[in-house]
């Protein structure tokens, strides 16, 4: 018998919706990154698999994927999956937790359901792989020092000039911002 848990994971890491016919959906939900103010701490984005049992028709992806890699046919492949589940519900039936590779386990609930535990912190399946949490330091700890400096250091007898009067453009750098943009205008349009 061949294991559905390799195609699974592998067709997790591509799509964001796995029917596995007779048994459920895992389904790949983002959450976008956070801020936590009192860390000052932005945490990255997710990509969490949750699981759906309503979901049980054949969408013909799983098999598909049986299809390519051991070169079944569609019924082949669909009595593969078929003996799979099967095998998936005893386990169940025992009481026993299910492990589903590297994405997370099912578990039987009090009720005769199942329960699908992800893993949070398997990351490989996701555009967000190494990213890290941001810490970032507090602002006004580190800005409101060098700003009492620079008040007492300025006398209160000068005038604020505008920026504009004391700044000067350079001429060739401002032909070149405008051959920049053109390009830039030209290669939108094309």
């Amino acid at each position: 018998m061949i294991s559905l848990i390799e195609h699974i994971e592998y067709l997790m890491a591509c799509n964001d919706c796995v029917v596995i016919p007779g048994w459920g959906a895992l389904i790949a939900q983002y959450q976008h990154s956070t801020f936590n103010g009192a860390a000052g701490i932005i945490n990255k984005p997710k990509r969490i698999v949750s699981f759906n049992a309503e979901v049980i028709h054949n969408d013909g992806l799983l098999a598909q994927s049986l299809m390519r890699r051991h070169g079944l046919s569609f019924e082949d492949a669909t009595k593969q999956i078929a003996m799979n589940v099967a095998q998936f519900k005893q386990i169940l039936a025992t009481g026993a937790e299910l492990p589903f590779g590297r994405l997370g386990f099912f578990k039987p609930t009090s009720d005769g359901k199942m329960e699908f535990v992800p893993f949070y912190n398997a990351n490989g399946f996701n555009d967000f792989f190494g990213l890290q949490a941001v810490s970032l330091p507090v602002l006004q700890q580190h800005a409101s020092a060098p700003m009492a400096k620079k008040a007492a250091a300025k006398p209160a007898s000068t005038p604020a000039r505008p920026i504009a009067a004391t700044s000067r453009r350079n001429p060739f750098i401002s032909s070149y911002l405008r051959i920049a943009a053109s390009i830039i205008v030209l290669i939108c349009l094309y």
